[in-house]
C-alpha cells in the first residue's frame, strides 16, 4: 500500500527514481572518487620542463590540484678590461644576477586544461669591456586571471671606465600576482666588478637553474672566462 502511494501521488514517480540514482552517484563515487571535487589528485609522475619558449603542459586526466615551481633565467656575466687599455690593477667583468623561484599550486583545474608557460632563456655574456652583459628572460604562466612572473636576473658591468650601462647583477625579482597560495623568493645578486678577482654569478635557487654566469676572472685570457646564464625551468608535480 505505501508502493501504491508512493507511486500515484504528485511527483511519486520522480521522487521514486531520484532515489535510485542516488543511491547510483554514491556508488560512482566509492569507485571513481577522483571525479569528485575536494580529493586533491596530483598528477602521478612530476614532469619537468627545460626547454626555453613558449611551452605548454596539458592536465592529465582525472587530476585536480598542481603544485608547479617556476624559476627566471640567470643574466650573463662581464668582459674584464683588457690589460694594455686600464693599466693596473685590472678590473674584472661583474657576475649576472640569479633568476628567482615562484611555488605555488593550483586547485580545481580541470582535466584537459592547457597551461602556457613561456620559459626564460640565460643571459648572453657580456662582449664588450664598456658594456653590460644581458639579462636573464622572465618565465611566466597567466592562469585564471593571474600572472606568475619568476624574474630573471640583470646583466652586469663590464671592466671598463666609462661604461655605457648601469646594471649590477641584481637577481630576478619574483611576482605571485597577489596570489594566495604562492611563495616567491628573490634570485641572488652577482658579484660587482673588481680588481683581480673571480666575479662569481648568483647562485641558483635550486635544481640547477637560473645561475647567473661568472664575471670573466682574468683579463689576459685569449678568450676571457665570463658564461652566459642559466636558463630557467618549470616543475610540475
Amino acid at each position: 500500500m505505501g508502493f501504491d502511494r508512493l507511486k500515484s501521488g504528485p511527483g511519486g514517480r520522480k521522487g521514486r527514481y531520484r532515489g535510485v540514482n542516488s543511491m547510483r552517484a554514491v556508488s560512482r563515487k566509492k569507485r571513481l572518487p577522483h571525479n569528485f571535487g575536494n580529493y586533491n589528485i596530483s598528477p602521478p609522475s612530476t614532469t619537468t620542463i627545460s626547454s626555453t619558449g613558449t611551452q605548454t603542459y596539458t592536465v592529465p586526466r582525472r587530476v585536480d590540484t598542481l603544485n608547479i615551481t617556476m624559476y627566471g633565467a640567470g643574466a650573463g656575466g662581464g668582459l674584464a678590461a683588457a690589460g694594455g687599455s686600464r693599466g693596473n690593477p685590472v678590473n674584472e667583468g661583474g657576475g649576472g644576477g640569479g633568476g628567482s623561484r615562484l611555488v605555488f599550486t593550483l586547485n580545481e583545474v580541470v582535466s584537459g586544461t592547457v597551461l602556457t608557460f613561456n620559459v626564460g632563456a640565460g643571459g648572453a655574456k657580456g662582449t664588450g669591456v664598456n658594456t653590460c652583459s644581458s639579462n636573464g628572460g622572465n618565465t611566466t604562466l597567466s592562469y585564471g586571471g593571474t600572472d606568475f612572473v619568476a624574474g630573471g636576473g640583470e646583466g652586469n658591468m663590464g671592466g671598463g671606465d666609462f661604461p655605457s650601462c648601469s646594471d649590477d647583477g641584481t637577481g630576478g625579482v619574483a611576482d605571485c600576482d597577489s596570489f594566495g597560495n604562492c611563495t616567491g623568493t628573490n634570485g641572488n645578486d652577482g658579484t660587482a666588478k673588481n680588481n683581480n678577482s673571480t666575479q662569481a654569478g648568483g647562485a641558483a635557487l635550486g635544481d640547477s637553474a637560473g645561475a647567473g654566469g661568472q664575471g670573466s676572472s682574468n683579463d689576459n685570457l685569449p678568450q676571457q672566462d665570463n658564461a652566459d646564464g642559466d636558463d630557467g625551468k618549470v616543475i610540475i608535480s
